[in-house]
């Protein structure tokens, strides 16, 4: 063994260790073939862990590309080998330059995806309705 403790695996469910996991990660990735929400990207967020993920569903709508204005996490279009080892190494570049990987953190731990913001934009909604 070349690494040895340097992998674990975890079969079953535990909600303690999945944020354990989740906070001491620099990177998440998740190649989805389908997504209809995603929650594991919001927890990755939360603690500044830089999702990797396919351009789909609820990923689509929660991670934008740091190529982009305001960008936090890195996205993929295609579900294929060539694809997610482009991403892979544009994220293993960001990661490389502290700064950058600080400031991508940041931005990420900043985001709400709470009910609160969301029930605040419904009460909104309704108002404009009723007026």
């Amino acid at each position: 063994q070349l690494y040895p403790n340097q992998v674990s695996v975890f079969f079953g469910y535990n909600e303690s260790l999945a944020h354990e996991v989740y906070a001491a990660s620099d990177m998440l990735i998740m190649p989805s073939r389908v997504e209809p929400c995603g929650l594991n990207q919001l927890y990755a967020l939360q603690y500044g862990t830089i999702p990797i993920v396919r351009n789909i569903g609820g990923l689509k709508d929660t991670v934008i590309d740091i190529d982009h204005d305001n960008g936090y996490g890195f996205v993929f279009e295609e579900l294929d080998i060539k694809n997610i080892s482009l991403t892979i190494n544009r994220a293993i570049s960001v990661f490389n330059i502290p700064k950058s990987l600080e400031n991508i953190r940041g931005k990420a731990m900043k985001l709400d995806f709470s009910w609160d913001k969301s029930a605040k934009k419904y009460v909104a909604l309704y108002n404009q309705l009723l007026k």
